[in-house]
């Protein structure tokens, strides 16, 4: 069977055929290549912003190394820090310099223990956990001698008991009126 269009009908049908390729070229090239032009314009655009960023950077690179030889030749940012050649030899000094903080406070230590070390960037956080024995005078002169001590010291954890008071779990031989401290101090260390 043989069907004649009309020569108006068959226009109209070309004109449907063309609009539908069309539409698909549009479709599946043409949107895909804008959005691709698009997004390679706020790359750049990004890789603009980033390049910008690097050079303020790369012109500001002589006053910050100037500004961090200032730092390194200051003589009491340096006092801050323990410096030593490991943390075990910076943890030694640590324990001495508390121990005698203690001992002048007329304070008996009964153990000291070296907790593990943490990376801070170029420092080396060490840190000390004592137990000692003391009177209330004794435990103030202690904390105001670890706040004014050089290097800087933090206490991180501090634990006072009273051996003798009345909530007191078991009896420990303890010297009356004595309080027991337990405290993690902690310093930084820096390679000398």
């Amino acid at each position: 069977m043989k069907v004649i269009l009309s020569p108006k009908l068959q226009r109209l049908l070309a004109l449907g055929l063309l609009a539908t390729c069309v539409l698909v070229v549009f479709q599946f090239v043409l949107m895909p290549l804008l959005e691709a032009s698009r997004l390679h314009g706020e790359r750049v655009a990004m890789l603009r912003s980033q390049l910008h960023a690097m050079e303020a950077l790369i012109a500001a690179r002589p006053a910050l190394e100037q500004g961090v030889a200032a730092l390194e030749a200051d003589k009491v940012l340096q006092t801050l820090t323990l410096v030593a050649e490991g943390s075990a030899i910076g943890g030694a000094q640590l324990q001495g310099q508390l121990t005698s903080i203690l001992t002048d406070a007329a304070a008996s230590v009964s153990s000291a223990q070296l907790l593990p070390d943490e990376k801070a960037g170029p420092l080396t956080r060490i840190r000390l956990q004592m137990v000692a024995e003391t009177e209330m005078q004794g435990l103030v002169k202690v904390l105001h001698a670890i706040g004014g001590a050089r290097p800087l010291l933090v206490i991180e954890r501090l634990s006072v008991r009273d051996p003798d008071g009345v909530f007191a779990m078991q009896p420990e031989t303890v010297l009356a009126n004595r309080l027991q401290v337990e405290m993690v101090v902690a310093a930084h260390l820096r390679a000398p």
